[in-house]
């Protein structure tokens, strides 16, 4: 439960959408996290968060802006669609209780 000797109780899960036919459907690609270990250690969107200034586990109480969040070109695979959402959800793991609920809509430039 521990990532580099910090507390490591909060889930994320993330949920992908393509949008189609002027919707929003959900595709079977979902991401699941501890929060320490995606912004100290995941490779893809980790750099996202610590260029951010997301660099600390856990995460200072606080307002954190998130911009220019722009994924390298090398990710693993091949996302098929041009728009999209993701919708990420934090969740405290002992309860199960959600902390917090965003939607992140996206637009892939090839």
């Amino acid at each position: 439960m521990k990532t580099d000797g910090h507390i490591n109780k909060v889930n994320i899960n993330l949920h992908e959408y393509n949008s189609k036919y002027n919707q929003y459907v959900r595709t079977p690609m979902v991401f699941h996290y501890k929060w320490c270990e995606l912004v100290l250690h995941d490779q893809w969107f980790g750099p996202l968060l610590r260029r951010n200034g997301l660099t600390k586990c856990p995460t200072p109480v606080g307002r954190t802006t998130l911009s220019n969040l722009t994924l390298s070109g090398s990710f693993p695979f091949q996302v098929p669609f041009n728009r999209g959402k993701f919708e990420t959800i934090w969740k405290l793991e002992s309860t199960n209780e959600v902390l917090g609920c965003i939607e992140t809509f996206v637009t892939l430039l090839k």
